[in-house]
């Protein structure tokens, strides 16, 4: 790391104590103090780790776990994954951001160096903000359910999943004890499931924005209480393209159509309830909330009827009941919204070459490419195009055509 060159040690200043008199450390012995090393806020002490020799001459480099993480960061593998010692890892968590610049830097300087602890700085002021929400609000969530009995956590969803992850880790299966302070409680990144948290946000980055990868930020618990602007940040980062800000764009457009529509279908819900309360699920299996009803009736025991002293106006609307009228309403939005957007986007292109793809489009075959495309076109495609038209690894996207007809149609009616 271009630091100051490792002090060289014997096998006697290694040893973690608890030897014998005489008795030399063993590799695991060496391997358990590599894994144990605890980084001082010296950049000058970091040890990179030990050259073990066997008694058969053979030579192994044992390095420390703390040095492991320093230089994936210095190779330019900066992610939540390897970022997340910095937030719990006592290893390597009190090292001040000056002392890891040095370890990053060291004696090369250069703008790469400079430029991966910007990175990791930045991502890292990114994910506290982010991380302070989703603890905060697993916080509230214990609170809210301190006395409760684990399996009623099940109601919750993705925020009941947290708090029961918790909760078992500790014991705690009747409730919370009144001595346990929950503004102290650790909320760890394990308790938080946040690498499924982090697919939600990393779908968005690889451009995947749909109704599905979406739905999240209305009905996750341990993601809709995120300000967007917060979202936006991890999305586009200190050096983000202008992939990244359309992709941000393209998500904050559709959240706040579909927003609404989800909201609706929680009202539709509670209505169909309040309207039904008195038949039974065998009277409703044809109505057409019937899988709605068996959610939300069906695992309550609710089979003949909703109980008198049930405020059905109060009753917890669960993400899975929703979702199945959420979806067909939010897919036909969707496709509504992406034909606003395609006309936008081809706005400045004539109609008479759209109409020339568009029949190339219809007599290719499967799995066929954009150089395909255009030697069919006998000239290149228009660069406006290429993002509705194109699909990964240079093929033609299996709903071009019908997108790009949608756009044609929607000129036509505008006529």
């Amino acid at each position: 790391l271009g630091m100051e060159r490792p002090k060289r040690l014997s096998f006697e200043a290694l040893k973690p104590g608890g030897y014998g008199a005489g008795e030399a450390p063993t590799l695991s012995d060496v391997m358990a103090k590599a894994e144990a090393y605890v980084m001082s806020d010296n950049p000058h002490d970091l040890e990179e780790g030990w050259v073990v020799v066997m008694k058969n001459g053979l030579r192994l480099k044992v390095k420390t776990e703390v040095y492991h993480m320093i230089h994936g960061w210095w190779s330019g593998n900066i992610s939540v994954k390897t970022l997340r010692p910095l937030f719990e890892d006592a290893r390597i968590a009190n090292v001040s951001w000056e002392t890891l610049r040095m370890c990053l830097v060291g004696r090369w300087r250069g703008r790469r160096p400079e430029q991966i602890y910007d990175e990791l700085r930045c991502l890292h002021g990114l994910l506290r903000r982010f991380h302070g929400v989703c603890v905060d609000a697993a916080r509230s969530t214990l609170r809210e359910t301190r006395g409760w009995r684990l399996e009623r956590l099940a109601e919750l969803g993705s925020a009941g999943k947290v708090v029961e992850y918790i909760r078992n880790q500790r014991g705690w299966f009747e409730e919370i004890p009144d001595e346990v302070d929950l503004e102290s409680l650790p909320v760890t990144f394990d308790a938080l499931h946040y690498d499924e948290v982090w697919n939600m946000i990393h779908a968005w980055w690889s451009n995947r924005i749909s109704v599905k990868t979406m739905l999240p930020l209305l009905e996750d618990a341990r993601i809709n209480q995120v300000p967007f602007e917060s979202i936006r940040e991890c999305l586009c980062g200190p050096c983000a393209t202008e992939k990244r800000n359309q992709n941000a764009d393209a998500l904050k457009a559709l959240l706040d159509q579909l927003r609404p529509i989800y909201e609706e279908c929680k009202k539709d819900a509670r209505q169909a309830l309040r309207e039904t309360r008195n038949q039974s699920l065998k009277e409703l299996k044809n109505h057409s909330m019937a899988k709605v009803f068996q959610v939300l009736r069906g695992r309550r025991g609710w089979v003949d009827a909703i109980p008198e002293d049930v405020d059905v106006d109060a009753l917890e609307i669960s993400s899975e009941a929703v979702r199945f009228l959420f979806l067909p309403r939010a897919e036909r939005a969707e496709r509504e919204l992406q034909g606003i957007l395609d006309a936008a986007a081809l706005e400045h292109l004539e109609t008479k070459p759209l109409r020339a793809v568009l029949m190339c489009l219809e007599v290719l075959p499967k799995k066929a490419t954009l150089k395909d495309l255009e030697a069919d076109l006998q000239k290149p495609i228009a660069e406006e195009l290429l993002p509705l038209i194109s699909a990964k690894g240079g093929t033609v996207a299996q709903d071009a055509g019908a997108r790009l007809q949608a756009v044609l149609r929607q000129r036509e009616e505008a006529k």
